[in-house]
C-alpha cells in the first residue's frame, strides 16, 4: 500500500484504487476489493495485531485510523457509521468509545461532550459477566482521557472500577492473556497520575511493574513497550532530573516506536520532543535543536497532523533559535495556535513571553512590550 489516498470507502468496504482515468467528462475507476488476503491488508495487520482478524470493512478501517493517529477522519468515519448504524448493533458501545477518544486525542475541548459519548457507549454494554472485557476496556479509554485532559482527581474512582472489573472477569473467566493488557494499562495510567501530581516515586515504581510484566509476556517491538518506557523516562526526569537513565530510557521508547509503529505515527514526534527537553535541560543546544527539527518533520509527514502538537514543536525550536529564524517559527506556531484554541488559551500565554523574549534579544523593546500586553 503506497499511501493511504489509495483506498476508497464506499458502502462499508475498502477498495483498492488500480486505476483513475478520463474519458470526455467521464470518470473510469478501476478497483479491487479488499479482503484479509489483501497485501495493504496484511501489512497494516502487522502494524496492530489485536484487529488482524476483523473484516476489512469500514469497522475495522475506523481502528486503523484511529491506531494511525488520524483521529480527525476516524472520527468522520466514526460518525458516519453511528448515523447509519442499528443501535442494536453489537459495535454501537466501540464506535462511541472510538469516537471519544478521537475527539479527546486531536484536542477537542469539550470534556462534557467527550464524557457523554463514552457513557452513551457504556449505558449500551450489556450487563453480564461475559460483557466484562467491553467494559473494561471502554473504562480504561474513559480514565484515558480525564488523564489526557489533566482532570487525575477524577480518575483513581476509575482505576478502582476497572481494578474491580478485572478481578471479577479473572473469577469468571480464569486468568487470560487479555488481562495482561489490561493490568499493565491501568497500573500505567495510576503511575501517570502520581506523575502528574508529583509523586515521583510512585510513579516510577507503578512503571517499572508495568515494564517487568510487558518484557516477560509480550513481543519485544510490541507497540506498549514504547509507551511504558516513555513514561517512564518522564517519571525519572521529576524524580532525579533529566539524568542519562531518563534519557536512556526516551531513546529506547523512541526505537520501539519506530520499530512498532507506522512511519510518521505521532507518538514518534512526542518521543523526539521530550528527548529535545532532556537535550535542553542539560543545555545540549545542538541535539535538542536536531530532536526538535526531526519531529517537525515527522509531524509534517504524518497521514495527519495535530496542530496543537505541532504548533508546540515550533514554539519549542522557535524559543531556542535566535533572532529571526527562531521568530519564524514561533509566527508558525501562533497561526496554528489562533486557528486551533480559543483566544484565552494559556498555550499563547508561553508563546507571547518567548515572542517577546526573542525581539527584546535584537533590543525591539517596543515589539517586545506588545507582545507583552497582548498576555
Amino acid at each position: 500500500m503506497q499511501s493511504e489516498n489509495e483506498i476508497l470507502i464506499t458502502l462499508g468496504a475498502i477498495f483498492h484504487i488500480d486505476s483513475v482515468n478520463e474519458d470526455d467528462n467521464v470518470w473510469i475507476i478501476k478497483l479491487t476489493l479488499c479482503n484479509q488476503k489483501s497485501e495493504g491488508i496484511e501489512q497494516l495487520t502487522d502494524y496492530f495485531p489485536d484487529i488482524k482478524d476483523d473484516a476489512p470493512d469500514l469497522f475495522t478501517f475506523v481502528k486503523f485510523l484511529s491506531s494511525t493517529g488520524d483521529y480527525v477522519r476516524a472520527t468522520e468515519v466514526c460518525r458516519r457509521l453511528i448515523s447509519s448504524t442499528s443501535p442494536t448493533d453489537t459495535r454501537m458501545p466501540m464506535l462511541w468509545n472510538l469516537l471519544a477518544k478521537c475527539l479527546c486525542y486531536q484536542g477537542y475541548q469539550n470534556l462534557p461532550e467527550i464524557m457523554n459519548y463514552y457513557n452513551q457507549g457504556l449505558e449500551l454494554i450489556p450487563t453480564e459477566a461475559s460483557s466484562y472485557p467491553m467494559h473494561i476496556d471502554m473504562l480504561i479509554r474513559v480514565a484515558d482521557s480525564l488523564v489526557n485532559k489533566l482532570k487525575y482527581k477524577e480518575v483513581m474512582p476509575i482505576v478502582n472500577q476497572i481494578e474491580t472489573l478485572i478481578k471479577q472477569d479473572i473469577e469468571e473467566r480464569g486468568f487470560q492473556n487479555e488481562h495482561i493488557m489490561q493490568i499493565g494499562h491501568v497500573t500505567m495510567i495510576a503511575g501517570m497520575v502520581c506523575d502528574i501530581i508529583g509523586d515521583y516515586s510512585n510513579a516510577c515504581e507503578h512503571f517499572q511493574f508495568v515494564e517487568n510484566l510487558y518484557f516477560k509476556y509480550l513481543p519485544v517491538e510490541y507497540e506498549r513497550l514504547g509507551d511504558i518506557l516513555f513514561h517512564k523516562s518522564l517519571a525519572q526526569s521529576g524524580s532525579k532530573g533529566d539524568t542519562i537513565e531518563s534519557l536512556e530510557a526516551m531513546q529506547q521508547a523512541l526505537k520501539l516506536h519506530i520499530a512498532s509503529l507506522p512511519p510518521n505515527h505521532p507518538a514518534i514526534a512526542a518521543d523526539y520532543n521530550i528527548i529535545a527537553w532532556i537535550y535542553l535541560r542539560h543545555y545540549d543546544i545542538a541535539n535538542a535543536q536536531k530532536a526538535l527539527e526531526k519531529s517537525i518533520e515527522v509531524q509534517l509527514n504524518a497521514a495527519f497532523q495535530s496542530p496543537i502538537h505541532l504548533g508546540n514543536t515550533y514554539m519549542g525550536l522557535g524559543s531556542l533559535l535566535p533572532g529571526d529564524d527562531g521568530m519564524s517559527y514561533l509566527d508558525k506556531a501562533h497561526e496554528l495556535f489562533k486557528l486551533h484554541l480559543l483566544p484565552n488559551d494559556r498555550q499563547f500565554i508561553q508563546l507571547y513571553i518567548s515572542m517577546a523574549e526573542n525581539r527584546m534579544e535584537k533590543n525591539e523593546i517596543e515589539q517586545a512590550r506588545v507582545y507583552l500586553t497582548g498576555l
